[in-house]
């Protein structure tokens, strides 16, 4: 499974992310959004559960910023 960020969108409280993912393996992959899930993350959407062999989906973040 590959990562690409496509898209970032940065308000004063919270950001939003939009990353492309890609399954380059000849096996399927199910998606869980716990593999997204992390630090700061406050909500999480997959376009597809399972990706088949060489398909695309996509992963929508949103993150609180950290205050400093």
């Amino acid at each position: 499974m590959t990562l690409f960020p496509k898209k970032s969108y940065q308000g004063s409280v919270l950001t939003g992310e939009v990353t492309e993912i890609y399954n380059g393996s000849k096996s399927p992959i199910d998606l869980n959004e716990s593999l997204f899930n992390g630090a700061g993350v406050k909500a999480i959407s997959l376009s597809k559960n399972t990706l088949a062999p060489y398909e695309r989906a996509l992963v929508y973040r949103v993150l609180e910023k950290a205050h400093g």
